[in-house]
């Protein structure tokens, strides 16, 4: 996706998904992840298995957001 740094935000995340006929599920879980790093930012991890979990959650979506390349 290529998106205008100032113009990032989650809805403008959303339509451009759908633009590109992202699955709805794979919408989703993005949208779960900017929230759960969202909340990071104020709230700061508790445990490093939490962490370590957003970064696998992480890796798994961009794997998943580069089979829509092809």
């Amino acid at each position: 996706m290529q998106l205008p740094i100032e113009t990032i935000n989650k809805k403008n995340i959303t339509e451009e998904l759908d633009k590109k006929n992202i699955a709805v599920a794979t919408s989703i879980q993005l949208q779960q992840l900017i929230n759960d790093i969202e909340l990071q930012l104020y709230a700061p991890f508790a445990e490093k298995e939490k962490m370590q979990e957003l970064y696998e959650s992480t890796a798994d979506i961009i794997q998943l957001l580069d089979t829509y390349k092809s």
